[in-house]
């Protein structure tokens, strides 16, 4: 799904650059479903800590996206990006065996 969002997000700002309002509608609303997707599936009481500052990040990216559709602001799809590289790293770095695990279930 990070992926996905990064590959929205570049698209959207393409249309941008290329003043093409039409194309910068559809990716950006994909971007913005996939990152409500992310949010969607935060187990808030499972993921204790972790999953309230995702969450936090999330709701930062989806205002800042949603100030680059009415602005036409490259530099808050460019913040976006940054933040999902970020979070996309750290993801990444958790063995792929672990990802289905909530904290708590770690715990038992």
């Amino acid at each position: 799904m990070f992926n996905g969002a990064l590959e929205r997000i570049a698209q959207s700002r393409y249309a941008i650059e290329q003043g093409d309002q039409s194309s910068k509608g559809i990716f950006i609303n994909k971007a913005i479903g996939i990152i409500t997707g992310l949010s969607n599936s935060l187990n808030m009481e499972a993921g204790g800590e972790i999953a309230k500052n995702l969450s936090n990040l999330y709701d930062f990216m989806l205002r800042r996206i949603s100030e680059a559709n009415l602005n036409n602001d490259v530099q808050a799809l460019d913040d976006v990006a940054a933040v999902l590289r970020d979070i996309k790293e750290a993801w990444d770095a958790i063995p792929a065996d672990k990802h289905h695990l909530t904290a708590h279930e770690e715990n038992r």
